[in-house]
């Protein structure tokens, strides 16, 4: 019995073995695709794995079934190419839009201005998802990277809305119908693109400095670089304002955020975003912060407009005078944001819900008057949105040495992020602040904060009285110890939460631009221009203008307020005027236009002058204002603002700082009754100029904000 298993199981292997020598021998051979590796497939028929295996040159060249991922990733990237089909004209009955096919995955650049509206699938603009029947406008200046629209449509199968579509085309002939409705099922998304005018953006550029910034290629200029399909786009687009460009082109530089961007603000968006008091627990509070020139303005708005992607409206705190988001220059602001930012500041200038008036483009001279104005806008915050799910961005200036980086701590202290975003500069580390870690946060101290976030809470409310009573021994005339009080006592009462720390690096400026980049103070300009062309728009209507377009008229053509002596003061900001002099340094400059709880009533005995504030208040600012004339027989001040009526009947105070009128408004106007003007004028000559006070020097003592205690 034994003898006949064991001859049994002999056989069995035997024939086992007979059996996968055969299957071995049953290669499926397949001719190499031109270019792939020889590769040998060896299979069987049943049960038995492939193998690999590298073939001679002298053997046959073998592929597996399987498609190459890199090879297929390429030609999906070739077939994503912007051509021909992609777009569509409607002609003069579609008044002035054409229709844009998008593939799936595919990039798309704009260059101009353009409102688009979607109509099927998903797209994605500088972080920001459109629904399906959004519109939105589009601004795309050529002296920055051109925003791109990109296809994110992750459906399997995209669900055309065909009665859109033929509702759209019905005018059109029955060949663009079909076009139109054969395009759409083939394409992921489709968008209608529409031309667009704004009102800032076509007054800033009648000035002859920046007259290009939207401007397409036109044709015969630089049109012998275009191929075939962008000849065509270009002849169907360049009409409505606008041109499309291929996201891969290497001729214009295109925006594209680093996957980080994308992978920390899933972070951010998955954290806890409840309020809670017990918990201590809180919305989001992003703090941005960097050099100058690294690219926090562009970062901000990517976060603001990904944010919107989970909430219905953000605020974003402005710390930075310098380069502003939605106000003029030397403007700090908090902003309730409810649309995308889609282009540059001046093309979503909006006033504030509350703003301080600070004078200047730098918080070097009064650093005090700074914080304190932020603080100021911090605890508006936190007292209109208590228990509210709203995040808050946080903008700050770009000084990273000596003081500004005690400023920028004390931001910090005063805002309590959740979220802080480090950008450093790969190429300039002059421009890069020192590395903001969990340890840098607990032993730097601030300007108005002399203590470290580790000893803050130990130490705050000792150092506290001996902190007010400095200050209010001090020089410095804009320090309230009230508010400093505040500060401190509010700060000591926080629980100590260590916000997430992001390093980013900024993007090479060959990835970015390649064309001639402004300075600050033209982007500064810029937005003083296009704050004061809301004034064209009343002014068209009061005048009624037939046929003429509001940019080409001029502000002289506007009517100015009138503004009695009696109900307004006047107080001037970093500089010191006697009061003799006062009316000549109002004249032809812009002020603040705030609002006092506590206006001075008093002349100073001096009838002959308007009301005086003794120091720099801190208080609402509802707008900006140019005086155009002073009429001192009948004490009068006469202003032009863009400031709606009943917010202008609330303006009892004039706060001159350190804005000007551009020099280009002055200059253009080559009309009767043009202002006079000289640039034959030597300030060295004595009394020729304002004398300029600096509170950032202040008298050493212990435990003062000028020596911070360490």
């Amino acid at each position: 019995m034994k003898k006949l298993g064991r001859f049994l199981i002999k056989s069995l292997r035997k024939g086992l073995l007979d059996v996968m020598e055969g299957s071995v021998k049953a290669i499926r051979k397949r001719k190499l695709s031109k270019g792939s590796k020889d590769v040998v497939v060896v299979g069987n028929t049943r049960g038995v794995k492939h193998r690999k295996i590298t073939a001679n040159k002298n053997e046959p060249k073998l592929v597996e079934k399987t498609e190459n991922k890199k090879t297929r990733k390429k030609e999906e990237g070739e077939n994503n190419r912007l051509d021909d089909k992609s777009i569509l004209s409607l002609g003069q009955n579609g008044k002035g839009s054409c229709l844009l096919f998008m593939k799936r995955s595919q990039a798309v650049a704009v260059q101009g201005k353009v409102s688009i509206k979607l109509l099927q699938g998903a797209v994605d603009v500088m972080g920001y998802k459109m629904n399906t029947g959004q519109q939105i406008c589009l601004f795309s200046p050529n002296y920055s990277s051109l925003l791109t629209i990109k296809e994110c449509n992750t459906a399997e199968e995209t669900q055309m809305t065909q009665t859109v579509i033929k509702d759209l085309v019905g005018a059109q002939s029955q060949q663009v119908k079909k076009t139109a409705i054969a395009r759409a099922q083939k394409a992921s998304s489709v968008v209608l693109m529409t031309k667009t005018e704004s009102v800032e953006t076509d007054f800033v550029c009648q000035f002859k400095e920046y007259e290009d910034c939207y401007d397409t290629v036109k044709d015969g200029d630089d049109n012998g670089d275009l191929n075939k399909d962008e000849k065509y786009i270009h002849k169907v687009t360049s009409p409505l304002g606008f041109m499309l460009v291929d996201a891969k082109s290497d001729r214009f530089p295109v925006y594209k955020e680093p996957d980080k961007w994308i992978d920390i603000m899933n972070s951010i968006t998955k954290s806890p975003r409840t309020s809670s008091i017990e918990s201590g627990r809180r919305c989001q509070c992003i703090l941005v912060c960097g050099g100058k020139g690294v690219g926090k303005s562009s970062f901000a708005r990517y976060v603001i407009n990904n944010l919107l992607n989970s909430f219905s409206e953000v605020c974003y705190l402005e710390c930075d005078v310098g380069q502003t988001e939605f106000t003029p220059p030397a403007i700090l602001s908090l902003n309730h944001v409810t649309a995308p930012l889609l282009g540059p500041p001046i093309t979503h200038l909006k006033w504030p819900e509350r703003a301080h008036f600070f004078g200047d483009v730098s918080p070097k001279d009064n650093p005090n008057l700074y914080i304190n104005s932020i603080n100021h806008l911090y605890q508006y915050y936190e007292e209109k949105y208590e228990g509210k799910n709203i995040p808050l961005v946080v903008n700050t200036q770009g000084w990273v040495k000596g003081m500004g980086i005690a400023l920028l701590m004390d931001v910090i202290h005063i805002t309590h992020p959740t979220h802080i975003i480090q950008i450093n500069s790969s190429t300039q580390t002059t421009k890069n602040l020192p590395t903001i870690t969990r340890d840098f946060l607990d032993t730097s101290p601030g300007w108005v904060y002399p203590t470290c976030m580790e000893g803050k809470y130990q130490a705050g409310k000792i150092l506290l009285d001996d902190l007010v009573n400095d200050l209010s021994n001090s020089d410095n005339r804009d320090v309230n110890p009230a508010i400093t009080a505040s500060l401190l006592s509010q700060d000591t009462n926080q629980p100590s939460h260590h916000p997430k720390i992001f390093h980013l690096t900024a993007c090479s400026e060959d990835d970015q631009t390649s064309w001639p980049k402004f300075k600050a103070s033209d982007h500064r300009t810029m937005d003083l221009l296009a704050y004061f062309s809301q004034i064209l728009g009343s002014c068209a209507t009061n005048n009624n203008t037939d046929g003429m377009s509001k940019t080409s008229m001029s502000l002289m053509e506007c009517k100015p307020y009138r503004v009695s002596w009696s109900n307004v003061a006047v107080h001037m900001m970093h500089t010191e005027v006697p009061r003799s002099q006062v009316l000549v340094s109002l004249n032809a400059s812009v002020v603040g236009l705030a609002v006092s709880p506590n206006a001075p009533e008093t002349h100073e005995g001096r009838s002959d002058l308007p009301k005086f504030f003794k120091d720099t208040p801190i208080i609402e600012c509802v707008g900006l204002g140019m005086v155009r004339n002073i009429d001192p027989n009948n004490k009068l001040f006469y202003i032009l603002t863009p400031v709606p009526l009943d917010q202008l009947q609330r303006v009892n105070t004039l706060l001159k700082g350190n804005l000007e009128i551009p020099a280009t408004l002055l200059l253009k106007e080559r009309r009767p009754g043009s202002p006079y003007v000289s640039s034959e004028f030597s300030y060295d000559i004595k009394g020729a100029g304002v004398r300029k006070v600096r509170y950032n020097l202040q008298r050493k003592q212990l435990n003062s904000p000028a020596t911070p205690k360490t």
